[in-house]
């Protein structure tokens, strides 16, 4: 067996802090872009963002394709992005807002990994208009939605009826008997 090993960025939107960012050895991470050099290469790896992160200016295309091409094989993950997106909107320094600039990350990491082999970007977002968000929440869903939708491969969980005939072969495809089935549906 060849053993397959991948770098990993895992990114929680609800668990970061865009204002005063995370703290880990002797760094302050203060962006996505941060977040994601510092966790596929270590202080090396942020050391190559720092400035853009300590900016909270986006890296570029160039710059992100220069250093994801040289961690293959990679797998990044953000979860809850719209969240941390509608955090970050609020965050403006020096005429730079964090918001804009992530929307822009966005941009250039999607078309970035589309463009490299070993690489891959999986994102989570809300499935449907959001019922408790702002407008601006369902206007950033959408452009997030537009982002991805140029590269993206969409995998949804079951939906609607389906979920009855997986829990119907998942639960019960080992009762032959037609009776017993019947008496494990009632009691279920």
């Amino acid at each position: 067996l060849t053993d397959i090993s991948a770098k990993t960025c895992v990114v929680v939107g609800t668990h970061l802090n865009p204002l005063q960012g995370r703290q880990t050895e002797d760094i302050t991470i203060n962006t996505l872009w941060g977040e994601l050099s510092y966790q596929i290469a270590g202080k090396q790896g942020y050391e190559e963002f720092k400035e853009n992160d300590e900016k909270r200016i986006a890296p570029g295309k160039n710059k992100l394709k220069l250093f994801l091409s040289q961690q293959q094989p990679f797998v990044i993950l953000f979860d809850e992005l719209l969240e941390y997106i509608a955090k970050a909107s609020d965050v403006t320094t020096e005429d730079v807002n964090l918001g804009r600039q992530t929307y822009a990350f966005i941009q250039e990491l999607t078309e970035t990994v589309a463009s490299i082999p070993h690489g891959m970007l999986v994102v989570t977002l809300p499935s449907s208009k959001l019922e408790d968000y702002t407008d601006s929440m369902e206007f950033g869903l959408d452009r997030l939605k537009q982002i991805f939708g140029r590269v993206e491969t969409i995998i949804s969980p079951v939906s609607g009826t389906e979920i009855y005939s997986i829990i119907q072969k998942r639960l019960f495809q080992e009762i032959k008997n037609t009776g017993e089935k019947t008496q494990v549906i009632q009691k279920y």
